[in-house]
């Protein structure tokens, strides 16, 4: 995987947690980017080297400059580094974009319908510009939930392309907690909310979509809960899971497998190990106990940054949202996520570039992600 060394140009906080990181322009003839996809910071922070993905809001046809979403997490250690640290002018190093979220948009489709949960809002924001300005017959539906009116993030450019569009661009936004008001909202003259209240439920979805739905492609992005939800009620409205693509921001999963003594044997550029794992372990923490470094970066089966080929054993993985059903087919695996379900697992993996090499040299092409 490449990195690149890229400039600030503007840093704005859309929101009391949402800071938008803009940066100049690519220099770079080979860095190319599509609608939905992210890039993986970089950043030393107290001599330690960590690597988060972020989704890229801009759109390759729409704008010039790289924009991406940094939400900070209260615990997180890189998005609090950049909240507080980042300046305009210095320079940020980003990997090659990453992702298949937007793969679908070479459809062509007639018709996208959009499910946002906070700042699940920033790959398809990207993607729903691409759409509305590329794409003059395709129709676009935002269902878009937050807390208070204060967070929804792009609100005012949304609501741009919601005037300038307003015959395809259809825009939803639901509260689930509209009365919670700053210091600034309750001394102001700001009059109260008149959209829809509650999260995005199962009814709300129903209510939402046309009855075309089954032949319309559908993103969801936000946290699992809300995705679990929009999944469940799209299937229930006929949707085929090939016509739902899903972006997942974190994940909670649960330990799986035994823990009886595995053995994996490891090939790496051309060169076979024998190791011992315990069946509870994912395959990453496995590799990484015997001092094997691959790359990896969201640890919750989004990015595909960690794939690998099991060629012979059995596995079982939590979530798997950035291979395909062929992939899987195929015995490729998401180390975060897999997890030995047979005595002994073959696995074949990309060689990691030594310390020199990193950022000048590619890995064998991989899937890539998301973040903290």
């Amino acid at each position: 995987m490449r990195f690149f060394n890229m400039q600030i140009s503007a840093l704005d906080k859309l929101t009391s947690h949402g800071l938008r990181i803009t940066l100049k322009p690519p220099r770079y003839p080979e860095f190319h980017y599509e609608p939905g996809q992210f890039v993986i910071i970089e950043t030393t922070i107290k001599g330690e080297v960590h690597q988060r993905a972020y989704s890229l809001s801009s759109s390759p046809i729409t704008d010039r400059a790289l924009q991406l979403m940094v939400k900070r997490i209260p615990d997180g250690v890189v998005s609090n580094h950049l909240h507080k640290h980042m300046k305009v002018g210095e320079y940020l190093r980003i990997s090659e974009p990453c992702g298949l979220f937007g793969q679908p948009l070479k459809r062509d489709p007639d018709k996208i319908f959009c499910y946002a949960a906070g700042s699940g809002i920033t790959p398809l924001w990207s993607l729903i510009k691409t759409m509305l300005v590329n794409q003059p017959c395709c129709e676009v539906y935002l269902l878009y939930g937050n807390r208070r009116e204060q967070d929804i993030i792009f609100q005012h450019e949304i609501a741009l392309y919601e005037r300038t569009y307003r015959k395809r661009f259809k825009v939803k936004h639901t509260l689930s907690q509209p009365d919670s008001k700053s210091w600034f909202q309750i001394f102001s003259a700001q009059p109260p909310w008149q959209g829809a209240r509650g999260r995005i439920t199962h009814q709300a979805i129903s209510n939402w979509i046309t009855p075309d739905a089954a032949d319309s492609e559908h993103f969801i992005c936000g946290p699992d809960g809300m995705i679990n939800t929009t999944e469940r009620a799209l299937h229930s409205a006929g949707v085929s899971g090939d016509k739902i693509h899903i972006e997942r921001f974190g994940s909670t999963w649960s330990s799986a497998g035994s823990d009886q003594p595995v053995s994996l044997i490891i090939e790496t550029a051309g060169q076979r190990q024998t190791l011992t794992a315990r069946g509870n372990q994912t395959l990453l923490d496995a590799l990484s106990q015997h001092g094997i470094s691959i790359p990896h970066s969201c640890r919750s089966g989004s990015c595909g940054a960690c794939i690998a080929q099991v060629t012979e054993g059995v596995v079982t993985m939590n979530h798997h949202d950035a291979l395909s059903k062929a992939e899987i087919d195929a015995g490729l695996v998401l180390t975060c996520q897999a997890r030995a379900q047979s005595p002994s697992i073959s696995l074949r993996v990309a060689r990691q570039p030594s310390s020199e090499q990193k950022g000048t040299q590619d890995m064998p092409k991989q899937k890539s992600f998301k973040p903290n």
